[in-house]
């Protein structure tokens, strides 16, 4: 007699069996009911609009590609070291990492749906029955109970078929979601890199400005110092003087000003790289360090692959069309197996005696006979949601084009209003000079310097602006490009990082 076998031999021996093989293999598929995804046809140009001028445009057919870390082309290493801390940093990236965890945990749960679902049992039950009652010699009555043990130990697998897809389309569904996921952190970050460029550019415009405003002060106080010295003299008046004195507490009230926005700026630099205010230092001094790239834009063929908003768009109308095929074969009939192999015996000892052998085959059929449209109109609100993320889908194709336009006009028109700026500038230093030589050989009146001042301060103030405008403009023009990256690029990570979601 057989005794007792351990449970990996248990194990073998189920696994054997046609009937568990059968569900384990979960080999019984069928057809996919719905529409399939067909991508909706947009426009795309042949070619920009806006054209690029200079260096750029003499390789623009050659150059198809940004670089993945486009912002070194600046040459300042304070700003590669900050770019470098948002990728773990970043609130919002941290925030778009972790729905892609999400979204990868809801990959692996809808393929589970796939298989059949497999459980392990064993126990032991103890029951109790009532017996007859039996007279002793004192009189008394004892009442004697039969108790009984039962030990079992068997395997359950139930599965349901998926003939018409229901499963596998939710599945297609949760895969293209999480490329949505991939695709929205990739925007999360390339967003977070261009702001964190910007905002550094601006606050360095924000130091050249209140150099500028220091400077601009201290030649005022210069020519007040003058300005009253000619009037101990009697060769100036006090109307002169209380002019002056105008000047100067124009020029110093400015820089508090300055100083707030250059405070304020670095605030809001820190919340980008994820440290508190006091942790972050702004060392660079001036926007004229700066390198300024020439940027060739991709051609307008590649820029579909190249936008990680307008990737998302699309995984997001696949995953809806993906579900509306789920919702639809809910409408179908739904067949399931079920099934359980085991042993169950009084003893024990015996369990695993061939006797003790026990197993059972189910199958089951449903369908919704009658539900008020519940499924129909689920179908309906499913296929309109397709309708709307189609529609969203064309408009981010049309927007990303509409926007590489805009940053290639801005590049180009903010670079004319700097070049023209910087003549400005250099005129109104020209003309202050020799304003202020006119007024210490006595040929040039004090209204004349005050307003030379007033016309220099403003124009380097204003050319401090338009070097920020364009330097904003090729951030810009390199985000709207996809920032260097591409579909392939995420696929290519994705396949090569721990594979948790599969298939």
């Amino acid at each position: 007699m057989l005794r007792h076998r351990s449970s990996r031999s248990l194990l073998s021996s189920v696994a054997k069996r046609p009937l568990l093989a059968l569900l384990m293999a979960g080999a019984l598929t069928g057809c996919t009911v719905g529409p399939d995804y067909e991508r909706p046809e947009t426009p795309q140009p042949a070619a920009y609009r806006e054209t690029v001028t200079g260096d750029a445009a003499k390789d623009a057919t050659l150059r198809t590609e940004i670089a993945a870390d486009w912002w070194r082309q600046f040459k300042s290493p304070e700003l590669d070291g900050l770019i470098a801390r948002v990728a773990s940093n970043n609130f919002d990236v941290r925030a778009a990492v972790a729905r892609i965890r999400q979204a990868e945990g809801t990959v692996d749960e809808q393929r589970s749906t796939l298989f059949p679902t497999v459980t392990a049992n064993a126990g032991r039950t103890r029951s109790q029955t009532g017996g007859g009652t039996t007279t002793v010699s004192n009189g008394n009555y004892i009442t004697r109970n039969n108790i009984s043990s039962n030990y079992s130990a068997k395997l359950s697998a139930s599965y349901e078929l998926d003939f018409w897809g229901k499963n596998r389309s939710a599945f297609e569904s949760a895969k293209a979601s999480l490329n949505f996921s991939r695709y929205d952190k990739q925007t999360v970050l390339m967003t977070a890199i261009a702001t964190v460029a910007t905002d550094y550019f601006q606050a360095l415009a924000y130091k050249d400005r209140l150099a500028l405003a220091r400077q601009s002060l201290r030649d005022a106080e210069d020519v007040l110092r003058g300005i009253q010295a000619r009037a101990r003299a009697g060769t100036a008046t006090d109307v002169d003087v209380a002019n002056q004195v105008n000047v100067v507490e124009g020029e110093r009230a400015a820089i508090p000003q300055y100083e707030q926005n250059l405070a304020q700026q670095i605030d809001a630099l820190a919340v980008l790289v994820g440290v508190l205010p006091e942790q972050l230092k702004i060392e660079g001094t001036t926007l004229s360090g700066l390198a300024e790239p020439e940027v060739a834009p991709n051609l307008p063929s590649t820029l579909l692959t190249r936008r990680p908003d307008v990737a998302s768009a699309e995984a997001q109308l696949i995953a809806a069309n993906a579900t509306l095929r789920s919702v639809i074969a809910q409408q179908y009939p739904s067949l399931s197996l079920t099934g359980s192999y085991g042993y169950q015996n009084e003893s024990l000892g015996d369990l695993f005696n061939p006797a003790s052998k026990l197993w059972s085959l189910g199958t089951s059929l449903s369908q919704t006979v009658f539900d008020a449209g519940n499924l129909q109109a689920q179908s309906d609100v499913q296929r309109a949601r397709v309708e709307e993320l189609a529609a969203d889908y064309q408009k981010a194709v049309v927007t990303a084009f509409s926007d590489v336009e805009d940053a290639l006009a801005g590049v180009r028109y903010t670079r004319d209003i700097r070049g023209a700026q910087e003549k400005a500038t250099a005129s109104a230093d020209v003309a202050l000079r020799g304003t202020t030589g006119q007024f210490q050989r006595g040929t040039a009146d004090m209204v004349s310097v005050l307003t030379a001042q007033r016309t220099l301060f403003s124009a380097q103030d204003s050319l401090v602006q338009s070097r920020l405008n364009y330097l904003t403009s090729i951030v810009t023009l390199y985000r709207v490009l996809g920032g260097g990256w591409s579909v392939e690029q995420t696929e290519a990570q994705a396949d090569t990082a721990p594979a948790k979601a599969g298939g």
